[in-house]
């Protein structure tokens, strides 16, 4: 039996210490990433933040969506 990718560890194709201290800004850099992780955190944070703001401004518009009942605080 050959061995399966399905039932593998994926921890064993890890990349560690010096090694993926080094390839850290190759790797970040050619997925369009900060290689620091504060940066892209609040990159994402910021997109996430406006799309949940627009969502909300939209919902009076869309006639999909009914609320009904009380809102229990």
């Amino acid at each position: 039996m050959t061995p399966s990718w399905r039932y593998a560890d994926p921890r064993t194709g890890l990349i560690e210490g010096s090694e993926w201290e080094a390839l850290l800004p190759v790797i970040c850099r050619s997925l369009g990433l900060s290689s620091t992780p504060t940066a892209t955190l609040s990159a994402i944070t910021a997109e996430l933040d406006t799309t949940y703001r627009e969502m909300l401004n939209r919902l009076p518009e869309n006639p999909a969506i009914r609320f009904t009942g009380q809102v229990k605080k």
